[in-house]
């Protein structure tokens, strides 16, 4: 159970991807040979994405050997990666066994008590945006929001961390 809810915060960590939209995810959304992952819209009549349009995100590299190992030995295209089974099943966990997961790991990682699963994406955005090899177009399009600004707002500790080109780049008075 430990591990179901670390996988959790590995793959919203990675995609930058919804509670929701996980929690409906399912093995045919994975395509392994392209690194991408597709966020269907609706899946038989059920709303999956927030903004009702299919999506694609990129599998990033430091995370494709463990999504391959995780999802390789899984039973069909179908089934949904969190499932009451807690493995791989044909029905989806309800959101309250999936925030069960996460809290179970926060617990065990003495993470802080106001951090949500959602929160986990804020993470990933203040770790993107410090990169220095990494564009902000290209963390807007992962995250994928219709303005740059909106992706911003996601990196909610930039401002509170030291600035290092500043203090190792300021030019000489």
């Amino acid at each position: 159970t430990q591990y179901l809810g670390q996988f959790l915060l590995l793959l919203i960590f990675y995609f930058a991807i919804r509670p929701k939209e996980l929690r409906l995810m399912k093995i045919e959304y994975i395509d392994l040979k392209r690194k991408q992952v597709t966020v269907p819209a609706y899946d038989h009549g059920e709303k999956i994405a927030k903004t009702g349009q299919t999506k694609i995100i990129g599998i990033p590299e430091v995370f494709l050997a463990e999504l391959t190992e995780q999802i390789a030995t899984r039973n069909g295209p179908d089934t949904y990666l969190f499932s009451p089974t807690n493995s791989f099943g044909k029905k989806p966990h309800s959101k309250d066994v999936m925030n069960s997961h996460f809290h179970k790991v926060k617990e065990a990682l003495n993470l802080p008590a106001g951090l949500t699963n959602y929160g986990w994406k804020h993470t990933a955005a203040d770790a993107l945006f410090d990169s220095p090899d990494i564009k902000e177009e290209s963390i807007q399009q992962h995250y994928r929001h219709s303005s740059l600004g909106q992706t911003q707002e996601y990196a909610r500790n930039r401002g509170k961390r030291l600035n290092t080109d500043i203090t190792e780049h300021y030019p000489k008075f």
